[in-house]
């Protein structure tokens, strides 16, 4: 079965829930935790929650890779190969669908922070000078690129789709000539080169060689032992146990490949066993579709905005749940209010004028 657009929606769902752990419990807001006196899970001593919660910090990963592999499989169909148009015509569609969705979270949210939050008018700099281009590269998804200022820390990422965007076509030229060979030499590159986003532009790299080789498909039909169910009990602790592996070596030399693999291991986890579950695999789809919209806003609310209210739940279990139905309640607002002020409605005039493929 293909790696398609819902198993892509449904290893979404579950990163952003991971994304949503891991914020809480790991960059929370300065002294919450101590004075809310949070009840984490714990097992004979051990932390569980704060566990999983460090752990989660390799979500990052499984989006880049995910990118990278619908971007690849979407360029070798539409363009098959890069020249000066092509790429042209490639990179302006991805950042202009991109970044529409994040314009309008940006002006939404400095609306509802000017309004009812204190918004700090100063954040961009004091005087024009600064504040124009910090908004300018804020707005455009370039601030941690450029390392300028931005509204919300968690909006760091769009410097990483954009590069992501940017370099797939060329790696997917690369893996014409040198197939999995890919892999290895951007690693050592990383290292020789000490490339910013190396973690991440590795990441990328398997992403188009996962696209071009089939390779999740390839591994879930892979059965251990010509024994069915021994097989998915074996892939359960392979894909577990490379997770927790990946995060012990998270930090040292083997970083890079560390988050890359324990990725690689909760994707091939959500693909072969989430996928396949009935009415959960929709719960988490469904999360998934809306993992743009949560990753954008939810450090508003948890770290900003509400965290009072958040953290008031006391059980670390009870608080995620809380964020995470909170989180998807704003996104289907947000989605709901591009309706009502016929924001889609513009980008579709937009998108028609460059020949796009609407909503």
């Amino acid at each position: 079965m293909e790696f398609n657009k819902k198993a892509t929606n449904i290893t979404k769902g579950l990163a952003i829930l991971l994304l949503l752990f891991n914020h809480l419990f790991t960059c929370p807001p300065p002294g919450i935790l101590e004075n809310s006196k949070i009840n984490f899970l714990i097992f004979k001593g051990f932390n569980l929650s704060i566990f999983i919660s460090e752990a989660s910090n390799i979500c990052v990963s499984i989006f880049v890779i995910l990118s990278a592999f619908g971007l690849s499989k979407f360029f070798s169909k539409k363009y098959k190969e890069i020249s000066g148009q092509k790429y042209w015509l490639y990179f302006r569609y991805r950042y202009i669908k991109l970044i529409s969705g994040f314009i309008f979270i940006f002006i939404l949210f400095h609306i509802l922070g000017a309004l009812f939050f204190n918004y700090n008018y100063t954040i961009y700099g004091e005087n024009l000078i600064h504040i124009i281009p910090a908004v300018i590269f804020d707005i455009t998804g370039t601030s941690n690129l450029f390392s300028t200022i931005s509204y919300n820390p968690t909006w760091w990422y769009m410097s990483i789709a954009i590069v992501v965007m940017f370099i797939v076509p060329f790696f997917y030229e690369l893996y014409k000539k040198v197939s999995i060979g890919i892999i290895p030499i951007i690693f050592i590159a990383i290292l020789i080169f000490n490339i910013k986003y190396g973690v991440y532009i590795f990441c990328c790299a398997f992403g188009v060689m996962a696209s071009e080789t089939n390779f999740f498909e390839i591994i879930k039909k892979k059965i251990i032992f010509n024994k069915k169910v021994l097989s998915k009990v074996i892939k359960i602790f392979l894909y577990v146990g490379t997770t927790i592996i990946s995060f012990i070596f998270i930090g040292g030399p083997f970083s890079t490949v560390a988050r890359c693999s324990g990725a690689v291991a909760i994707i091939l986890f959500s693909y072969e066993f989430i996928y396949e579950i009935p009415f959960i695999n929709k719960i988490f789809e469904f999360y998934g579709k809306h993992s743009a919209n949560i990753f954008f806003t939810h450090t508003f609310i948890y770290l900003f905005w509400f965290k009072e209210f958040i953290y008031s739940f006391k059980s670390s279990l009870l608080i995620f749940l809380i964020l995470s139905l909170v989180m998807l309640i704003i996104s289907i607002a947000i989605e709901l209010t591009k309706k009502v002020t016929l924001y889609n409605k513009l980008l579709n005039i937009i998108y028609n004028k460059l020949n796009f493929k609407t909503f």
